[in-house]
């Protein structure tokens, strides 16, 4: 190997199927289609949700005229070589050994050997400073406590009655009778580490305006934070 970035790889392995595939739809992308790929790239890196993300990817679409699953190899690819490239900490290593490596393993053809150094030195450098700053951001956010990582709620009915059975008596005897039922929800709120990743409470939704309060005077107060460090 010339490289540290395909030092363990194995083009024969089965996970490496698509990686394959995936290296010649790049090679027969435009400089135009690439470029804007990887513009992209950032944006849709610092999405949190797939419905975030939704709307970046059909601009994508139609923008380089490309299928879903042909922009999805090729995202794959170029946030591979960005991933290794920061866990390993080889952002100075040159794209040259790349290319060198590729050839080696018999899958760059000597046509496609100045795009693909041409595409990675675009790569490395338009798209690689701003998606370590996004990862040192979202580790500070991290910080020493667990991190929240998703929220679901769930709503029912209550009913209201009368008179509750006593644990004991007649089952024959008890009639149940109702008054009226009140609406509750349900949330649980998972986090990334602890000895619980999951919290659950209930509130009825007359409460729930507390919490949302509360919540939204805290964006908002992280909004003004943001625009006055920002100014400076």
């Amino acid at each position: 190997m010339h490289s540290k970035l395909f030092s363990r790889f194995d083009p024969k392995h089965e996970d490496n199927k698509e990686f394959v595939q995936a290296l010649s739809e790049v090679l027969s992308l435009t400089e135009d289609q690439w470029k804007y790929i990887v513009a992209m790239l950032p944006t849709l890196a610092g999405m949190r949700t797939q419905d975030e993300a939704l709307p970046h990817v059909e601009k994508l679409e139609t923008e380089t005229k490309l299928t879903r699953p042909t922009l999805q190899r090729v995202v794959n690819f170029a946030t591979f070589i960005l991933s290794t490239l920061q866990e390993e900490d080889m952002t100075d290593e040159d794209p040259k050994l790349w290319t060198k490596d590729l050839i080696s393993f018999g899958l760059l053809p000597s046509a496609g050997e100045e795009r693909f150094y041409q595409y990675m030195i675009a790569l490395r450098d338009s798209a690689f400073s701003k998606l370590d700053t996004l990862a040192r951001e979202r580790s500070a956010e991290s910080g020493v406590l667990p991190a929240f990582t998703g929220v679901s709620t769930t709503v029912e009915l209550r009913g209201v009655f009368k008179k509750p059975y006593k644990l004991g008596s007649k089952i024959e005897d008890y009639t149940p009778e109702l008054l009226s039922y009140r609406p509750i929800v349900s949330v649980a709120i998972s986090v990334d580490g602890g000895v619980t990743k999951t919290f659950t409470f209930q509130a009825a939704p007359d409460e729930l305006k507390y919490i949302i309060a509360e919540l939204q005077a805290a964006q908002k107060a992280s909004t003004v934070l943001h625009s006055k460090m920002s100014s400076q």
